[in-house]
């Protein structure tokens, strides 16, 4: 997700060697406008940065979504 790979850039990863995206709020509310949030630990050589995203469903089959700050 490009997104994530900017943020990563913004927090001093250079290139991305990993991710592992976690689930660490489970989906609620209705199908079609359900939410939930993401972590995704990057790993940037010995480093790792922690990216917080939080999604929205806009429909049946999409989805919005921003990175927390």
């Amino acid at each position: 997700m490009m997104g994530v790979a900017a943020k990563a850039g913004v927090l001093g990863c250079e290139k991305i060697t990993g991710v592992q995206p976690f689930v660490t709020r489970m989906p609620s509310g209705e199908p079609g406008a359900r939410s939930w949030q993401e972590m995704w630990v990057v790993q940037c050589g010995a480093a790792k940065h922690n990216v917080v995203i939080d999604f929205r469903e806009s429909g049946m089959s999409a989805a919005d979504w921003t990175i927390r700050q």
